[in-house]
């Protein structure tokens, strides 16, 4: 698995976390509360030292402007824990809050945009709010700034400053291993200049972030919503969608793609001319490896056919990591390696399509090129055709159809947040005839994967 894709496990692993973190915290303040009377009891710690001491206690001071109270009864809002779920007023109470310094609030903003709940996803939003929240103390925001960073989530890749919030992550314990998988990558690409650099950075970082304050990095306050009010009235509960983690419309960087025209790629003058280069090492999303001596011999394979090879190029060409990038040139040697039956170049051109910002965003071609990416072995893909399938991305939501591939990436172990039990659960009550016919589905396409795995 390459280091891109191992980033992004463990930074959906840390989201996971934290959201099975922030509904434990929920779930001990307000024991047995779901539909309950307001005047259950709010458990908190000593520590908070919060004046209320049951629900309706906690809408009064939220109505009143108690900051703390509008972090803890917007992120209740916001999960519809012990309250009818109310997104809109829960982006409220946590902007108040936000705006306020209440480092926590300021977090899940940042996850909210990043993730697309409830709102547009907007990752640069989400990593102003990351900044912000790292400037109040949030130990997790370190990871996500340089997560971001290294995944080019709302901002240009730079591996230097990625690293350097990495560093500061793992001191606050909460990096895990990516920062040596960042490094290794670094090593692999021959720059280490941007390691010194990073380590240079990271201090400069920790003294930027003192002299400021977390109110003066939040981005400007978003137009108000609906039932913005603290004290409107909640809207009725209603079970929250399933969505998937990792395709969501990147909505905050889809720009219309420049007219231009591809190149002929069978005219001998199309070729790149770049120096030879060091030796070209890659992992391509279905486990295949790439070796070249040089980027010149990986450009000549690709030329002449060779669909890995084309994959990898184009994927290069997106990234420009082994040569100036070139988005219009990546995306057409993407498709025809696609076309010639690549299942890496079907993932890349799915992410295109998903993320619009090489070209416009197309749902429907980002769901068949996942699916073809799924069908010859991309994990990646395999998890992202079941969420699609789940909530009818790019294609008729099919229950059924999601399970079967939710089913097989719970089989590869990239079953993100146990998607498949919570498809399962959901079927064993509208259709549950239909569990034994995803099972078998599921079956039958990882007899129809595994050969494409052990290539």
């Amino acid at each position: 698995m390459k280091p891109a894709t191992l980033l992004k496990v463990h930074y959906l692993a840390m989201k996971l976390r934290l959201a099975l973190a922030c509904l434990v915290s929920i779930t001990a303040a307000f024991p047995a509360t779901r539909g309950a009377a307001s005047s259950a009891p709010v458990m908190m710690s000593a520590g908070d030292r919060v004046p209320w001491s049951n629900l309706t206690e906690l809408e009064r001071f939220a109505a009143t402007g108690n900051l703390k109270a509008c972090a803890q009864l917007g992120e209740q809002l916001l999960r519809g824990d012990g309250v009818a779920q109310n997104i809109p007023r829960a982006l409220t109470l946590l902007e108040k809050a936000a705006r306020g310094g209440i480092g926590s609030a300021i977090f899940r903003l940042g996850m909210i945009y990043d993730e697309g709940n409830g709102v547009a996803q907007d990752r640069s939003r989400a990593l102003a709010y990351f900044r912000a929240a790292a400037a109040a103390g949030e130990k997790e925001a370190f990871f996500n700034v340089g997560a971001a960073y290294v995944g080019a989530h709302g901002v240009k890749r730079d591996y230097a400053e990625g690293l350097a919030w990495l560093i500061l992550a793992t001191k606050r314990g909460t990096g895990g291993d990516t920062e040596q998988t960042v490094r290794a990558r670094i090593q692999k690409l021959r720059r280490p200049e941007w390691i010194t650099a990073a380590e240079k950075r990271a201090p400069d970082i920790e003294r930027e972030l003192a002299a400021t304050t977390a109110i003066a990095l939040l981005p400007t306050a978003p137009a108000p919503l609906s039932s913005n009010s603290p004290s409107a009235a909640p809207r009725s509960a209603s079970p929250a969608p399933l969505a998937p983690t990792v395709f969501k419309p990147d909505v905050s960087s889809s720009i219309t793609p420049p007219k231009l025209t591809p190149p002929d790629l069978t005219s001998p003058t199309a070729s790149i001319h770049v120096p030879s280069g060091p030796p070209v090492n890659l992992m391509l999303p279905t486990g295949r490896r790439i070796n070249y001596p040089d980027f010149a011999a990986l450009q000549f394979a690709a030329d002449r056919g060779d669909v890995h090879a084309g994959a990898a190029l184009g994927q290069a060409l997106r990234e420009g990591q082994l040569t100036p990038a070139d988005p219009v040139r990546a995306i057409v040697v993407l498709e025809r390696a696609a076309k010639a039956g690549s299942a890496d170049a079907a993932q890349y051109l799915a992410e295109v399509y998903t993320r619009g910002v090489e070209a416009a965003r197309d749902e429907t071609k980002a769901f068949t090129y996942n699916l073809q990416a799924a069908r010859g072995g991309s994990l990646q893909s395999i998890f992202n055709v079941g969420a699609l399938y789940a909530n009818g991305t790019g294609t008729a939501r099919d229950y059924t159809s999601a399970l079967a591939w939710l089913l097989v990436a719970q089989h590869y172990g990239v079953d993100r947040g146990d998607s498949a039990s919570r498809i399962r659960a959901h079927l064993q009550k509208i259709q549950p005839a239909e569990i034994v016919v995803a099972e078998k589905r599921s079956a039958d396409f990882i007899r129809e994967i595994e050969p494409t795995r052990s290539r």
